[in-house]
């Protein structure tokens, strides 16, 4: 049994998954409440499905980009998990989870998610491998017109974020746009996380860090601490 954390923004999902297919998954609204409830909920996740910790055997985890305290948050718990149930761990980017189910049947493709509320990140993906031919930034809403290929596909939650003005210029562009429902993304993680299992391609959990976009998220979140 695999277990996957994404805390990539304000939600928080979790799920149980068997070779990579879903047997129990929860999403809820945590804003920056993750390091209070993300371990409670794994447990009682656990426990509802008749399981215990030593039954997990591989953990999956959303890396990032997203919210720089969430995404601490869920890598922490992971890597402690992973210590202390001497499993491995396997980090997929946030980004490339919610393309690649466009990305078995299209060949350019550009996720969103939201930075705030009027930058989003973007990541650029030219076919199946997360590492070879992508790219991941942070752009302003009026310069997503101009970054996006005519025609391409554009999909990921950050879609609801955009200002209508827009949303309306970009599909002038592409009508390929697919809007995502925060916690589509955790059966991704699963999937792409066993996949990469069976491969053995672990992450080393010494050396694993969240993927941070923005100096500015390193900053907020020391204020705020």
């Amino acid at each position: 049994m695999e277990l996957s954390i994404d805390t990539s923004n304000r939600h928080a999902s979790i799920a149980l998954s068997e070779k990579g297919k879903l047997i129990i998954d929860k999403t809820w609204i945590s804003n920056k409440n993750h390091s209070v409830e993300l371990l409670p909920s794994i447990n009682k996740l656990l426990t509802t499905n008749g399981k215990k910790f030593p039954d997990i055997k591989c953990l999956f985890i959303a890396k990032g980009p997203g919210k720089f305290s969430a995404l601490r948050v869920g890598m922490s718990i992971a890597k402690g998990l992973s210590f202390s149930l001497k499993i491995p761990i396997i980090a997929i980017n946030t980004l490339y989870m919610e393309a690649y189910p466009e990305l078995e049947q299209n060949s350019k493709t550009y996720s969103l998610m939201e930075y705030n509320k009027d930058k989003l990140y973007i990541g650029q993906f030219n076919n199946l491998s997360e590492e070879i031919e992508s790219k991941y930034s942070i752009i302003s809403q009026e310069q997503l017109y101009y970054q996006i290929s005519e025609n391409s596909f554009v999909c990921g939650e950050g879609i609801s974020s955009l200002q209508n003005e827009f949303y309306d210029k970009l599909k002038t562009k592409t009508k390929f746009i697919k809007l995502k429902l925060p916690g589509t993304r955790i059966k991704q993680l699963a999937k792409l996380g066993f996949k990469n299992y069976k491969n053995k391609k672990y992450s080393n959990t010494s050396t694993l860090q969240p993927i941070y976009l923005g100096n500015s998220q390193i900053n907020n979140a020391k204020n705020n601490n």
